[in-house]
């Protein structure tokens, strides 16, 4: 059981913004995540805490722009 687990770390990778988890970050995470927040959910394994405060709202949108823009 620990092999399992280990082999499903190696190969696990949390890419940061990505909250719609398609492993691509850019506008359609953007609009995943206003759905969350319009829908009064919270999205799944919380990828839309941005900026890890435990909310997800208005400023994890802004937030997760900035990633985008910045890693554009």
């Amino acid at each position: 059981a620990s092999e399992e687990i280990w082999n499903f770390l190696k190969n696990y990778t949390l890419l940061v913004g990505d909250v719609n988890q398609d492993t691509v970050v850019n506008i359609l995470d953007i609009i995943s995540l206003i759905e969350t927040i319009l829908s009064g959910g919270s999205s799944d394994g919380n990828f839309g805490d941005i900026n890890n405060d435990g909310i997800i709202n208005i400023i994890d949108v802004v937030a997760l722009v900035n990633l985008i823009l910045n890693n554009s």
